[in-house]
């Protein structure tokens, strides 16, 4: 990445700054999925060593064991994907509340300018597609 395009994306991660805790609770989600995937090989590993030895304890902890493993999948599925959105309509939105401020102080010979449609689409796809730079 060039000088200019970290200093863009440092510029736009400025605004995912004030929703820092949602973006922490994302991450967090994040690593509780990623943990929850290696548990699904060791789960695999336990139970083809225990379908070769079974014994009580097998039967026992395995069932328990499938249950956390996919709450806490479900667990980190739901912070992430939520957090996440959360964070992205909110950078959507202060994106689009600045644009149109700029907007506002234009001269009326901008507007004379350029059609309607266009500055439209700037306010809306835009800085949507902006927003997701931020966030993905």
């Amino acid at each position: 990445m060039t000088d200019s395009g970290w200093m863009l994306y440092k510029r736009l991660l400025g605004y995912v700054k004030p929703h820092w805790r949602a973006f922490a609770l994302a991450v967090v989600g994040f690593v509780i999925y990623a943990a929850s995937s290696t548990a699904l090989a060791e789960m695999m590993k336990r139970l083809i060593d225990g379908i070769q030895n079974p014994d009580a304890d097998f039967r026992f902890f395995l069932p328990l064991f499938v249950v956390l493993m996919f709450a806490s999948r479900g667990l980190g599925t739901f912070l992430s994907t939520y957090f996440m959105a959360y964070v992205g309509r909110y950078v959507i939105h202060t994106l689009r509340c600045d644009v149109f401020a700029h907007l506002l102080h234009l001269p009326g010979r901008f507007f004379d300018q350029h059609s309607s449609g266009h500055l439209v689409s700037r306010v809306t796809y835009h800085v949507e597609q902006v927003a997701g730079a931020a966030t993905n």
